[in-house]
């Protein structure tokens, strides 16, 4: 496989995510990075808004899955292993920085990143199908990254790399550091699957033996309840009930106590 990266820098944009699918739609070759100087209607998981203050890292990139890949969903993961080692390289060594299932990164229990995978695929893991010679297939990864700023009025608490005091770090380094990690991360996982991510994930996850709370949706009647007790090889959250028993989560938000 060929891992030379095509860059599309823009001055500013609506979602760098956006642009993505529109030139993934186009025939974008794999490993199509495009990244913005400024963005305007940046978007999070479950469709929320991620604010697109100058300085910060807005990056997307398009892949081409093969037959041969594993599981598509691991890519999430795959993309917060990548952000961790960027963050990690940047933050004096006495910040703690944890991933937050599902692929949130935290500095101090402050979220720093935001992860956002989209695609258009035929079926899970098929081969490339074309017409007029164009490949249908693809997903797109987008990450944002707080270099200077950072939102107050959201959910859960956050900060920047600026306010870690990072203050050798700007968007471009940033923006260089996690491409090459995300390349990197990406080859480890083609070569090993699942089981690589679960074991590079796990001892970096915060709240692993805690009292979790998962929320489902809006309603807190849907919250599952209970201890954080690992992940399996699908990426899948494992929750001890108080119940006694283990439930597999594939989605949701984790909160941290009762």
């Amino acid at each position: 496989m060929n891992y030379d990266v095509t860059v599309h820098e823009v001055k500013e944009t609506d979602s760098t995510n956006s642009l993505a699918k529109k030139l993934a739609s186009e025939g974008a070759k794999n490993l199509t990075l495009i990244w913005a100087h400024q963005q305007s209607g940046g978007r999070g998981r479950y469709g929320r808004d991620w604010i697109g203050y100058e300085g910060n890292v807005f990056w997307s990139m398009i892949l081409r899955p093969r037959t041969d890949w594993p599981r598509l969903s691991g890519l999430s993961h795959v993309a917060a292993l990548a952000v961790h080692a960027t963050i990690s390289s940047f933050v004096d060594k006495g910040k703690e920085v944890q991933i937050k299932w599902p692929n949130d990164v935290l500095v101090n229990r402050k979220k720093i990143s935001g992860i956002l995978l989209e695609a258009n695929l035929s079926t899970a893991n098929s081969p490339r199908l074309e017409t007029e010679n164009l490949p249908r297939d693809w997903v797109v990864v987008g990450i944002g990254i707080n270099v200077t700023h950072f939102p107050t009025k959201i959910s859960y608490p956050a900060t920047s790399l600026h306010a870690e005091g990072a203050l050798n770090s700007d968007r471009d380094r940033v923006m260089v550091k996690l491409t090459g990690n995300f390349v990197a991360e990406l080859e480890r996982y083609l070569a090993q699957g699942s089981t690589y991510l679960r074991d590079q994930l796990l001892p970096r996850m915060i709240g692993l033996g805690d009292e979790i709370i998962v929320r489902m949706s809006d309603h807190s009647d849907d919250d599952i309840i209970g201890v954080f007790n690992g992940m399996d090889e699908e990426g899948c959250l494992i929750v001890a009930t108080d119940k006694g028993s283990l439930r597999a989560v594939s989605t949701g938000d984790v909160f941290f106590g009762s």
